[in-house]
């Protein structure tokens, strides 16, 4: 079963349904959702006996970006990959040499990328990264 998550003009529409005193039903039957989903979205985020779409919106997003696994970056294990990077070391030997951070080369690769590791020369890394043996049938 997959599940939908509310969008912001469908909070809009709940408060404005409920400034004008829909019940729950009508509200769940005018958005095309469950009774349940309006009757928790509603108990979830009611400040001060009103609802507000926009309060509501903020609370999900900041939510939503707590999910997923934590990162195992650090500033100080960053600082410490882009001295060993200015020493012309590959990602794949400073994987080696860091053995109880446990982390993956991949791994440093992607934090260039995204920029978590300030590195100004990628152009100087070795690889793009690890190259891949085909696979045997």
């Amino acid at each position: 079963m997959s599940y939908n998550h509310l969008t912001l003009t469908e909070r809009a529409r709940i408060e404005v349904l409920r400034q004008e005193n829909y019940s729950l039903r009508s509200i769940a039957r005018k958005l095309k959702r469950s009774v349940s989903t309006i009757s928790r979205e509603i108990s979830r985020n009611n400040l001060n006996q009103s609802y507000q779409a926009e309060t509501a919106q903020k609370n999900y997003e900041t939510k939503r970006k707590l999910c997923g696994r934590p990162t195992r970056f650090t500033p100080e294990l960053g600082n410490i990959i882009k001295y060993y990077l200015k020493c012309h070391w590959s990602p794949e030997q400073i994987v080696g040499r860091l053995l109880q951070n446990q982390i993956c080369f991949k791994t440093i690769y992607r934090w260039i990328n995204s920029n978590m590791i300030n590195f100004e020369l990628i152009s100087c890394l070795r690889q793009k990264g690890k190259r891949q043996k085909p696979k045997k049938n």
